[in-house]
């Protein structure tokens, strides 16, 4: 498939867009633009799986590729890329330095076993399990879940894409800023002393809440 190319399929569960973005997002979005605007009262209303031929698309490239899609009344339900972890755990999480991007039959996490620093970020279409601190001027950039396994004291948006499902942990949870699809709730004026158990912030109510994390018990 040609950079910039895409195509529409009908399946049983929706419509399957194939494409292959490249560099110029804004011109992908003027193209996919171009080819709604000729099939909107055929496309309206129906869900959509992409699968791009890129190897990782930015957040903020899905953000834009989202918000096209919605002005055409369509939803997009998943999002898959042509590039594959290079090592798998038993656990289903990527174990990679870097940030792989997920193939539509591979995991969606991925873990990052380091620190991250001010200045780093990690952007990342799956959910994101940081085996260290996050520092502040760092960022944690996640379409799932943002798990650390420190202190999160720079910024974390989870559920990037518009997951309101999505939940952020931390072992110690003093974030600068906190994201939760389109929510955010910002450092508070006063300090705020690290926390001595471990919590999760989700969306309640329309807002950010933050709470007491714990294992749920087995029952047996």
């Amino acid at each position: 498939m040609e950079v910039g190319s895409m195509e529409f399929r009908g399946t049983k569960s929706g419509l399957l867009l194939r494409a292959h973005v490249g560099s110029d997002i804004r011109g992908f979005i003027d193209r996919l633009k171009q080819r709604l605007s000729k099939s909107r009262g055929f496309f309206s209303g129906s869900s959509v799986k992409a699968q791009f031929e890129d190897k990782e698309i930015p957040v903020e490239s899905v953000r834009l590729i989202v918000e096209t899609l919605r002005e055409c009344g369509l939803e997009l339900s998943s999002i898959a890329t042509s590039a594959r972890p290079r090592r798998v755990s038993r656990s289903g999480i990527a174990e990679e330095d870097g940030l792989p991007a997920v193939g539509p039959d591979e995991c969606v996490s991925v873990l990052v076993k380091r620190t991250l620093r001010s200045g780093q970020r990690v952007d990342f279409g799956g959910s994101v399990v940081v085996l260290g601190d996050v520092n502040p001027g760092a960022e944690v950039i996640a379409g799932g879940d943002v798990v650390v396994m420190g202190s999160l004291r720079g910024m974390a948006h989870a559920g990037a894409y518009g997951d309101t499902g999505a939940v952020v942990v931390a072992f110690r949870l003093n974030p600068t800023q906190l994201r939760i699809a389109n929510r955010i709730s910002r450092s508070p004026d006063t300090v705020r002393t690290d926390p001595s158990h471990p919590e999760i912030a989700r969306i309640s109510e329309d807002a950010i809440v933050i709470e007491a994390f714990s294992v749920p018990a087995s029952g047996r």
